[in-house]
């Protein structure tokens, strides 16, 4: 059986594939496919589980349309996450 993280990190990447680099997801949209019942409560979870795609070099975190180099889980406000260009 596929662990929350895994979950959580595999939704990630679907979302940031399926928008490519010209569109953002919310994390948000990964919290409430994974945990529809509390996704509020799941919600720095899956930020958490965000950082560690940064770290990898994955994904971006993007506030008011900028990349920004604080971490999703530390970010304050909403956020939105892109697939990182190559």
């Amino acid at each position: 059986m596929e662990s929350d993280f895994d979950r959580v990190k595999n939704q990630h990447l679907a979302y940031a594939e399926a928008r490519g680099h010209n569109a953002t997801y919310c994390p948000s949209e990964v919290a409430i496919s994974c945990f529809p019942m509390n996704w509020r409560e799941k919600m720095e979870f899956v930020r958490e589980v965000a950082d560690e795609l940064v770290l990898e070099g994955l994904i971006v975190v993007k506030q008011k349309g900028k990349i920004i180099t604080i971490m999703a889980s530390d970010a304050r406000g909403p956020i939105r996450l892109q697939k990182k260009m190559e």
